[in-house]
């Protein structure tokens, strides 16, 4: 009974969001802003975000890495089910997490910043030709590798934080 009252509260509020901004420009933009939650979660302090330092955050994070790159077939399964690179290792990159300070902080997001040393990028496999031009020019070169998140879309949001980290990391 409660989950019907719930579903169909859900759909009401679908139907009424749509009513309101469809007589706006860029109505649909708006509406998937809306549906996507992004707003609530920009606004929410329910989402943490932190730099991995803890040998049970670093496991986590490449568990969900593993479970979601196993899930699109990216990786083979491997009997650790974990999905780590060797440029996460160096002294430069971050693994970052979003968490969720309401459910026990479980990992929702993860992402690694590697900052570009001697090792190179995990880019230079495919575009060492083109980010040997920027380094020539004294470029001070970054990739974001190992991207995960959830598959529920709120947990997805929690990326936005994620991102904003390694970009505020990848500056200085």
């Amino acid at each position: 009974m409660c989950y019907s009252k719930c579903y169909s509260k859900k759909i009401n509020f679908y139907i009424n969001t749509a009513k309101i901004i469809k007589n706006e420009k860029f109505w649909w933009q708006k509406r998937r802003l809306l549906l996507s939650k992004v707003p609530d979660v920009i606004h929410s302090r329910e989402y943490g975000v932190k730099f991995a330092f803890s040998r049970k955050d670093f496991f986590h994070a490449f568990e969900l890495v593993y479970k979601r790159y196993l899930s699109y077939q990216l990786i083979r399964p491997n009997e650790k089910k974990l999905f780590y690179t060797p440029y996460q290792a160096l002294p430069n990159s971050r693994v970052c997490i979003a968490y969720n300070k309401m459910m026990n902080e479980k990992i929702a997001s993860t992402a690694t910043v590697v900052i570009d040393s001697e090792l190179g990028l995990p880019g230079d496999s495919t575009y060492k030709a083109e980010l040997d031009k920027l380094r020539a020019k004294g470029r001070k070169l970054a990739e974001i590798t190992c991207l995960a998140a959830e598959r529920d879309l709120c947990y997805r949001n929690g990326i936005l934080f994620v991102f904003r980290l390694l970009y505020r990391y990848a500056r200085l």
